[in-house]
């Protein structure tokens, strides 16, 4: 080989090799944005199911059966997110409120464990950063209708993005 011909191959393989690192690093920020967008949808889900069970609840309980159903509610799911303070129509319910409680008990049994899952995900300010605020219910067709604005931090920034809304 000559002499001027022997650096051609480094230069290529450390091209070639920065590139396929910025490959990975694109492949790692995606397959957690994945994972935060796929676990916020099932937990919007949950919530939702939540709400429609708790609003059939509200509609058809009387004040005397509300403990024995707040109670056969608690067991059956495992968790405490029924609540015996308010039996009253959702029409005068706070849905952001109660959308948020819901989606909170969809992703762990905590807020603090919530939080801390949001975060590692890369939702920027964790459950505080996830917004219900729009969530309301349609008083028209009484459905409820549950909104979560949220940003996510991408852990590699790639072409300058840094977050994803």
């Amino acid at each position: 080989m000559k002499k001027k011909e022997q650096g051609i191959l480094t230069v290529e393989a450390s091209i070639v090799l920065t590139l396929f690192l910025l490959f990975v690093l694109f492949l790692f920020s995606f397959a957690r944005m994945y994972r935060a967008q796929n676990m916020i949808s099932h937990a919007i889900m949950q919530s939702a199911d939540a709400l429609a069970l708790e609003s059939y609840i509200r509609e058809v309980a009387h004040d005397e059966d509300a403990n024995e159903i707040v109670k056969l509610g608690n067991q059956l799911s495992g968790l405490t997110s029924l609540s015996e303070e308010s039996f009253t129509s959702l029409r005068s319910a706070d849905i952001p409120k109660l959308a948020k409680e819901k989606f909170a008990v969809a992703i762990s049994s905590s807020d603090a464990k919530t939080d801390a899952i949001l975060k590692k995900l890369g939702v920027k300010g964790g459950l505080s950063g996830v917004d219900f605020s729009v969530s309301k219910m349609d008083l028209n067709t009484n459905d409820v209708i549950v909104y979560a604005n949220y940003t996510l931090e991408l852990q590699f920034p790639v072409f300058g993005f840094s977050e994803i809304n």
